[in-house]
């Protein structure tokens, strides 16, 4: 049986400069600060004992051959791998639609899975191309960059996207005492409902190509991404200055991002000691993250009572997995 084990991530700046519209089409470069977290997607696969497959995620199917898989990213990797006679299952800390890159986490996390089933060498990084190819040139999703390397490789990282589709990935090195304040002072909020990014995202992307502002804006926000890899070394509290930033740039792209109660979240909790936050993921719903110091968010929480709230830490190593009597 194999395991695998992929993070969940959270941006802190630059999201909307990891698209094509932005990147490619522009002939520039994208820049997003990210983090993968100690939430995850856990995937297992084992040879199954009768002929057929069964495949469980939100929802089972059991079929003769991969050919006859119904969930479209399962049922490409396995049919470009030719795996078929197994026993998958997909189960989660958190459901999907939440903005924390859960499809692309999921992406990576299978294509993990098979390679490790079937003795393929592994890296991390080239996982995250593979995944990247795979939602938005084969399943035409309108999405970034961003998540598959957000989520394929941990610790907190500076990603930049160039023209020619070449990704780096540079690691944000912080003392032992700098990553304690940050675990500290990070905390999500759920609030709306779960939602499909590519809506959004495709709106998103129009006015990446043909809007001057919106385009403005995600170059202020490139910056701002570049900005924060240097400052948060330097000062980690700056976390929550560049945040409060990203999001006001953030909640201008389109109209389809935020909504009148997200909005009075947002104020709520600076006005309760939070120093910045954002919504993470495309918009209207999901997680909102706030950067709150452990000392005020005790009434934070009780201001927000109504919302679930969750502490998150950082997962250093990205997309794992554990061989067990195969």
């Amino acid at each position: 049986m194999i395991i695998t084990k992929t993070p969940f991530r959270v941006s802190f700046a630059g999201g909307g400069t990891d698209l094509h519209s932005f990147f490619k089409e522009h002939d520039t470069h994208g820049c997003v600060v990210s983090c993968s977290i100690d939430k995850y997607i856990y995937q297992l696969m084992k040879k199954n004992f009768f002929d057929g497959s069964i495949i469980k995620y939100s929802k089972e199917e059991r079929v003769a051959s991969s050919s006859e898989i119904k969930h479209k990213i399962i049922k490409y990797v396995f049919d470009k791998y030719d795996i078929n006679n197994i026993e998958y299952h997909s189960i989660a800390d958190f459901p999907s639609g939440l903005g924390l890159g859960s499809s692309s986490a999921f992406t990576v996390g299978l294509l993990r899975l098979i390679k490790e089933y079937q003795g393929l060498e592994i890296d991390n990084y080239d996982l995250a191309y593979e995944a990247s190819d795979i939602e938005i040139n084969q399943m035409k999703e309108p999405i970034g960059m961003q998540d598959q390397f957000g989520c394929a490789i941990g610790g907190i990282k500076k990603i930049t996207f160039h023209p020619d589709n070449k990704v780096i990935v540079n690691q944000i090195e912080l003392k032992s005492n700098q990553i304690e304040i940050l675990k500290n002072n990070l905390i999500l909020f759920r609030v709306g409902d779960s939602r499909s990014a590519s809506k959004i995202l495709k709106t998103q992307s129009e006015e990446t190509k043909y809007n001057k502002d919106t385009f403005t804006n995600l170059l202020k926000m490139r910056d701002l991404a570049e900005d924060l890899s240097r400052e948060i070394k330097i000062d980690v509290d700056s976390v929550g200055h560049f945040l409060n930033i990203n999001w006001g740039l953030k909640r201008t792209l389109t109209e389809e991002i935020s909504t009148n109660q997200i909005d009075e979240i947002y104020e709520t909790g600076i006005q309760n000691g939070a120093l910045g936050g954002k919504l993470l993921g495309a918009g209207k719903g999901g997680f909102m993250l706030f950067y709150c110091e452990k000392k005020y968010q005790e009434k934070l929480c009780q201001k927000f009572y109504k919302l679930q709230s969750f502490k998150i830490s950082i997962d250093e190593f990205g997309a794992s997995s554990e061989d067990n009597l195969r």
